[in-house]
């Protein structure tokens, strides 16, 4: 079973609701402070996306992707140490600024795909009339390649979008990187691995969201749009809305469960 976001949304406040009158309560008590970080439905979706356990506990019942033909967490966790793996490597700033060639090429596709293996994907209002009409509604699990594959005429009509551009995310992983190399003290509980580790988990949580978007709408991120985000804006997620409205794409509080093989 998967409930709608508004009705998963909505159990979510009535639990976060009873933790703040019964905060004693050993049940609500795991996992508060997740509980209390999120504040709009907004956030809660992101969190379905990039949390399975979150997801399994507020919007799927657990095992609604078991027997189906998809290793998208193993993906993900392989992918995790790759992009670790990549960062921490001691050419990746004289790469980066000498040509790239087939170095930055793999890493950069690691950061890309990454996020395409969520389970679930964001919807455009225009792209969720597509679906619809070829009777996808989001109540059980479609295979990537059957959205892929929405053809009229010929022409494909829809796209897996990163709400965050590859290119902006691997900015922020080399940024954040270069940040704790210059303040990690050799005393730190955490070694230098591990805090690098920590920081990508948390920027690939923060921004590795996929929208399904139409043709017509994908090409309205265009210009600094395409490869940017507006970093003023106060947090991640209001980063990534907010350049869907410069593009006036409107987005669904609507999630698509998705498996398979993945496709970009």
């Amino acid at each position: 079973m998967i409930k709608s976001v508004d009705q998963a949304y909505g159990d979510f406040l009535h639990a976060q609701e009873i933790e703040r009158r019964e905060s004693h309560s050993s049940y609500y008590s795991r996992g508060s402070d997740l509980i209390f970080g999120i504040s709009s439905v907004w956030q809660f979706m992101r969190e379905i996306c990039v949390n399975p356990a979150f997801r399994d506990q507020w919007m799927c019942s657990q095992g609604v992707f078991d027997g189906l033909k998809d290793n998208s967490a193993l993906q993900q966790e392989s992918l995790l140490r790759l992009i670790t793996f990549f960062v921490q490597d001691e050419n990746i700033d004289k790469i980066k600024s000498t040509g790239k060639g087939q170095f930055w090429y793999l890493f950069a596709n690691a950061v890309a795909s990454f996020s395409n293996y969520n389970n679930m994907y964001w919807v455009s209002s225009k792209a969720l009339e597509i679906l619809h009409n070829h009777e996808i509604n989001g109540v059980s699990p479609v295979t990537r390649n059957k959205i892929f594959q929405i053809r009229h005429q010929g022409k494909k009509l829809l796209v897996f979008e990163h709400m965050c551009p590859a290119t902006q995310l691997i900015k922020l992983i080399l940024k954040q990187k270069d940040l704790i190399k210059n303040t990690h003290n050799k005393w730190s509980r955490l070694t230098l691995d591990t805090s690098i580790k920590i920081m990508v988990q948390e920027l690939l949580h923060d921004y590795g969201l996929v929208a399904i978007v139409t043709k017509e709408e994908d090409q309205n991120l265009r210009g600094e749009l395409r490869n940017e985000l507006d970093l003023t804006k106060e947090d991640s997620l209001n980063q990534m809305l907010n350049r869907y409205q410069a593009a006036g794409i409107f987005l669904e509080k609507k999630l698509i469960p998705v498996y398979g093989k993945m496709y970009r």
